[in-house]
């Protein structure tokens, strides 16, 4: 049994189901959300990779839940990486992470950051 495998698939079920079963604390945790649809998809996604290096943990793990876990890494590190670093790039603070804003989580407006981009570029 791979025990990096067995705790990197327990994290990302169980943080992937968390929006999914409670997005009041998951959002007092992680702050404001604009699209509540994009994060429980991503949940659902976080949680069918879980589940999937859950199912492959062996000794020794297959090239294929090595690959899952390592992409599945790489994947979110990289949306972590851009993000944080757009927000410091001088985007409004509606657009960071948690953001400071009242927006609230239902806000079904157009996404805000394409505006902003549109006013910038004038």
């Amino acid at each position: 049994m791979s025990p990096v495998l067995a705790l990197q698939g327990g994290f990302y079920v169980i943080t992937g189901l968390w929006p999914l079963i409670h997005m009041p604390s998951f959002v007092r945790v992680t702050g404001p959300k604009m699209d509540v649809w994009l994060v429980r998809t991503v949940g659902a996604l976080a949680a069918a990779i879980g589940a999937a290096l859950l199912s492959g943990v062996q000794a020794p793990p297959t090239s294929t839940a090595i690959v899952l876990g390592v992409g599945a890494a790489l994947a979110f590190l990289l949306i972590d990486v851009v993000y944080v670093a757009g927000s410091r790039a001088g985007l409004p603070p509606r657009c960071g992470r948690g953001g400071g804003s009242a927006d609230r989580v239902g806000d079904s407006g157009p996404p805000r950051i394409l505006s902003y981009i549109a006013t910038q570029r004038k």
